[in-house]
This record gives C-alpha cells, sequence and structure tokens, in this order.
C-alpha cells in the first residue's frame, strides 16, 4: 500500500510547477530583469502582456525609457516605443537566474528580479 501510495505523489510533486518553461523567450517574459550600473545607474527589462519596458535611470535620477509592443524569437526582441515610433531590436541570451542583452557591440548583463 505504501509503495502505491508513494508511486502515486511522485508524479503529483512533479506536476505542481506553476508555470512550464519551454524556450528562453518564455523564459526572458516570463521574469522581471534588474541591473544596477557601475556608477550607480539601474537598468529594469519588465514585461506585461505582449509590450516590454526598458528602463535606464542614472544616479542623479534622469530616466530613459523604452516601452511598447514586444515581438520576440528565440534570440531576439524588438520593442516597439510607444513615445518615439520607433522599434529598438535587441538579442538576447537567458541563463539561469540572469541574461544577456546585445545591441550592437553592447552587451549588458541583468539579474532575474525576485517577485
Amino acid at each position: 500500500m505504501k509503495r502505491i501510495l508513494v508511486l502515486f505523489l511522485i508524479p503529483l510533486l512533479f506536476c505542481s510547477c506553476t508555470k512550464v518553461v519551454t524556450n528562453s523567450g518564455d523564459e526572458l517574459t516570463m521574469s522581471n530583469w534588474r541591473a544596477e550600473l557601475d556608477n550607480k545607474g539601474v537598468v529594469t527589462l519588465t514585461f506585461e502582456s505582449d509590450n516590454a519596458c526598458f528602463s535606464f535611470e542614472s544616479s542623479d535620477g534622469e530616466k530613459l525609457v523604452l516601452e511598447g509592443l514586444c515581438e520576440l524569437s528565440k534570440d531576439v526582441f524588438v520593442i516597439h516605443d510607444v513615445y518615439t515610433k520607433t522599434p529598438y531590436t535587441f538579442e538576447y541570451v537567458v541563463h539561469f537566474d540572469s541574461v544577456d542583452i546585445m545591441h550592437g557591440e553592447n552587451t549588458l548583463s541583468l539579474d532575474k528580479m525576485m517577485q
């Protein structure tokens, strides 16, 4: 009887995960990301539905925000900024608790924010 109960409970434990990540795009958009820069500035990347917000805030409080509709593939995402009406394209690589965002020759590493 104990053996049958254990065989029944093990699959339930593994099925109790709330979300299944099927690709790096899912992993990117299911989390929010943050980095503190050397000059004490802060960068955040957040997602809500089909929209993304990429925010850069300097140590003196100046802020640059790109936000709008986000299209994504397995290694690229595009934010169609609502303010400038310009699409901004970024390459990305998701690691376990971090993501590398590339734009041109520049790379920025962000860490997953605790929720």
